[in-house]
């Protein structure tokens, strides 16, 4: 097998190799060199400033790590209790060393001492023993309920030192623990219960107690949100500066426009816009006081539908849609290029891991009236297509809806605000939508797709006993090679499900002035975790 995956992400099997072989050493040694930094300057480091960075959303309704999803939390509020390096590899972070014993099956972590939630509060054994206890309760009820319930039991065994016990090795633990701005990510688990829905219910709008290099200051929906450097920070090792952070604050500014971004980043009203539209790559690249950051997406965007009601219960139907669709005007045309077409469910940067199905995902608008008229709709239907307030989904779906016009089916696109957006998910108004996710690991799969997880993060609405188990049983494999193999045979058969119509792989650009210095952008954070960064005047 040629190299089984570009991304570094493969390094996670460092958890269980074998089911004998277990890992008794402390963090594992590797390369840590960082990416060349964005901004680099000889002079000397200017401590304070407001890095303000321009956002195409807004996060969900509270900034809360037990109610969202990974992609929605900046991680600048809420450090990794692992961190993972920059070749992606599981590192120290709050955790500053751990060990293995009883084959994989209990994990032993020992804390920094000079770690603090932002409240003053010493982190240690008990606290961080609380953290996850919270997060693997049902009556909480986090959507990442199941990406930890690999946890059968947690043990303080001194002030810092956390025994974590599993029922059975989990190859991907390390990696789980390492989601920074998330799952993995700590906030006080006592102040969640006095200022959460189980107390005065402000948690994550006006009270927000993390541990990450800056701390919650105010959040005017619609607008911005502010953060401050947190002065009693502590870097993790893959840093270069100590703790705290140079910069005064973090200011992320919620522009859906893209020309008003594009003119706010212009006028230096904004120093990084996070996702610079493709028909502004040209012009980012030719400002003499910016640079265009430009590099290979993890990111899949797609069209999603819900499998458990009429018309997109039947397969037929849902094989249609994917057949109407034409991706390659899609990556051409809305992302004038700077995107690929999309044809699975992952991105193709899991190399050998990625199973692709160009024949299922291609362009047949005459296969897909056969379809839909073996389905009983001979001349279509008319659909709702749901899209979040970005001007480059609303573009997309313009041109799909002219693609399904030609096929019969009438879309009629329908515009939300981010919040508004995932209320109808949650609620399973949805008919057709747009989204997209982007994630390092397989196991994103049964986060969209198992049973469990219905009806939310599973808003597809799909459920299948077979796949729930064969979900599981990839989860729990032995080897970490066993692991990628099954969900490769998952990958083939999710695709004649037709679950979901893969879109394109957009390119990420990154819009950066020259005033940013030393902005590493990670494989995984991305520009969100601002220690090195300082402002030139």
């Amino acid at each position: 097998m040629r190299k089984l995956l570009q991304g570094k992400w493969l390094l996670l099997s460092v958890v269980i190799l074998t089911g004998v072989l277990v890992l008794a050493a402390c963090a594992p040694k590797h390369d840590d060199t960082p990416p060349p930094p964005v901004g680099d300057d000889d002079d000397e480091v200017t401590k304070g400033g407001d890095l303000v960075i321009a956002l195409a959303w807004e996060p969900d309704p509270v900034i809360d790590p037990y109610k969202l999803g990974w992609g929605n939390l900046p991680p600048d509020l809420f450090e990794g209790f692992l961190i993972n390096t920059w070749d992606f590899v599981p590192g120290p972070g709050i955790a500053e060393s751990w060990t293995f014993e009883d084959d994989g099956k209990v994990h032993i972590y020992k804390i920094r001492q000079d770690k603090y939630f932002h409240d003053g509060t010493q982190i240690n054994a008990e606290n961080v023993k609380r953290y996850f206890e919270l997060l693997i309760d049902p009556e909480v009820d986090s959507p990442s309920i199941w990406d930890f319930a690999f946890i059968n039991d947690l043990e303080v065994v001194d002030e810092f030192t956390l025994k974590i016990i599993l029922d059975n090795p989990f190859p991907s633990a390390l990696m789980n623990f390492a989601w920074s701005g998330g799952w993995g990510g700590l906030q006080n688990p006592y102040a969640w219960e006095k200022y959460g829905p189980w107390g005065e219910d402000i948690y994550g709008t006006e009270v927000v107690v993390g541990s990450g290099p800056f701390k919650f200051v105010e959040w005017i929906p619609g607008d911005r949100m502010v953060l401050e450097r947190f002065e009693d920070y502590k870097s993790p090792p893959i840093f270069e500066n100590e703790g705290p952070a140079y910069l005064d604050t973090v200011t992320y500014r919620f522009i859906f426009n893209a020309a008003t971004r594009m003119l706010e980043f212009e006028a230096g009203n904004v120093h990084i816009l996070e996702t610079v539209p493709p028909e502004y790559a040209d012009q980012v690249r030719n400002m003499a006081d910016a640079t265009l950051i430009e590099d290979e997406s993890w990111e899949v965007v797609y069209i999603g539908m819900p499998c458990d009601r009429a018309p997109f219960d039947d397969v037929r139907v849902r094989q249609a849609l994917n057949l109407a669709i034409d991706q390659r005007e899609l990556a051409d045309v809305v992302w004038m290029g700077l995107a690929e077409p999309a044809y699975g469910y992952i991105s193709p940067k899991f190399g050998d891991a990625y199973q692709g199905d160009s024949e299922a995902f291609s362009f047949d608008p005459a296969k897909a009236k056969e379809l839909l008229a073996d389905a009983g709709y001979p001349d279509g239907f008319t659909v709702q297509l749901a899209v979040e307030n970005r001007t480059d989904w609303f573009s997309a779906a313009e041109v799909i809806q002219d693609m399904l016009k030609d096929v019969g089916v009438t879309a009629e696109i329908r515009q939300y605000e981010r919040a508004g957006f995932y209320d109808l998910l949650r609620a399973g108004g949805q008919e057709l939508f747009i989204r997209s996710h982007s994630w390092y690991g397989l196991d994103i799969l049964p986060w969209y797709f198992h049973s469990r997880n219905f009806p939310y993060p599973n808003y597809h609405r799909y459920k299948n006993e077979e796949m729930d188990r064969r979900f599981d049983e990839a989860d729990y494999s032995n080897t970490f090679e066993d692991m990628v193999a099954r969900y490769m045979e998952i990958q083939k058969d999710l695709a004649k499900e037709a679950i979901w119509v893969p879109l394109v792989h957009p390119v990420d650009l990154i819009g950066v002035r020259n005033e940013v210095q030393d902005l590493k952008v990670h494989v995984m954070y991305g520009i969100r975790y601002n220690v090195d960064t300082w402002l030139k005047d």
